[in-house]
């Protein structure tokens, strides 16, 4: 339950980031949300995946806390041969937007305890392009810390 509201949150922080593509779901393809025109080939988009690492014990008792972290990937697809200042601008407005100092809440959910820190300044995986998409993965490092 937790991993989901973790994702939900970082989703919702990076549905605020001016000029970079349409987000689409961790599951979804640009061509399975729009069908299978050959339009969407050049339409960028943005698809996340939340990567969670081994949960911690961080303190001990019935209301200790566990530490949950791990990696949070947006991966920017823009159309091949389109060169790659359109990535790159995006890749930069959202590692702005997860600076380190950030504390993420969501206080719409049941759980509204949960804080998520971005652990460590977000950086560039190496880019790579097929015949259709040159794609850019940024990864954001986070944890939080949930009472049990």
């Amino acid at each position: 339950m937790s991993t989901r509201i973790i994702q939900d949150i970082l989703d919702a922080k990076l549905a605020t980031v001016a000029n970079i593509p349409q987000i689409i779901g961790e599951n979804l393809s640009l061509e399975r949300v729009q069908g299978t025109q050959n339009s969407i080939y050049k339409t960028p988009y943005c698809r996340t995946k939340l990567i969670p690492a081994q949960t911690d014990t961080f303190s001990l008792g019935e209301t200790g806390h566990d530490r949950w972290y791990g990696l949070y990937q947006i991966t920017i697809f823009f159309p091949a041969n389109d060169g790659t200042d359109g990535p790159n601008y995006a890749a930069d407005q959202i590692i702005n937007a997860f600076d380190p100092s950030v504390f993420l809440t969501d206080t719409g959910s049941p759980a509204s305890d949960i804080v998520v820190r971005v652990a460590k300044t977000p950086w560039r995986e190496i880019a790579f392009e097929n015949t259709q998409w040159f794609q850019l993965p940024v990864t954001v490092q986070y944890e939080a810390y949930i009472q049990r």
